[in-house]
């Protein structure tokens, strides 16, 4: 029988490992840019700055049932004048209000129709306000990236094809 004896390759010296050439957080290149979890009497850390961020999905969709319903109805409203050259029906132009004035004051039978539109208006305009009053407070990053590789450019060309023309635009970010 023979000996056992250790492989040469276990035997020699490791090689050195290389150090790391990515990005480290002393570059900041692989900050985030913006920092939600970040509470008031909390540390800013350098090249962020403190900015309120509203709630855009709030607002938007707000705006939108908001501006979708009262128009609809105020086109209604404005369709019907002339049959109704009184001008009673010019109370639904009014947002919010307006569906109800026309539908209890008036007594209407239109009235669920009336409370559905009024509604809609108010769902909108909760969401709108919700979006504008409830905000957060952010850390967003502020520093300009002066790394060699990270320069931008623009150019625009035109872009001719059989049956079109037009302007082509291409960036590098």
């Amino acid at each position: 029988m023979g000996t056992l004896a250790p492989s040469p390759a276990l035997t020699e010296a490791a090689p050195e490992k290389k150090k790391s050439t990515g990005s480290t957080w002393r570059d900041r290149s692989c900050l985030p840019r913006v920092i939600y979890g970040w509470r008031e009497g909390q540390g800013i850390p350098p090249g962020y700055e403190r900015r309120k961020r509203y709630r855009e999905r709030f607002i938007y969709g707000g705006a939108a049932v908001f501006g979708a319903s009262w128009v609809v109805t105020s086109v209604a409203a404005g369709m019907n004048y002339h049959d109704d050259p009184s001008g009673s029906r010019l109370a639904l132009a009014i947002p919010v209000a307006g569906p109800f004035i026309e539908g209890f004051v008036h007594g209407r039978g239109q009235s669920g129709l009336l409370f559905y539109s009024a509604s809609f208006q108010i769902a909108g305009l909760v969401g709108l306000v919700w979006g504008l009053v409830d905000h957060k407070t952010v850390l967003v990053r502020t520093y300009e990236d002066t790394r060699a590789d990270a320069s931008s450019s623009w150019s625009v060309a035109p872009v001719i094809a059989p049956g079109q023309a037009g302007l082509g635009f291409r960036g590098d970010f």
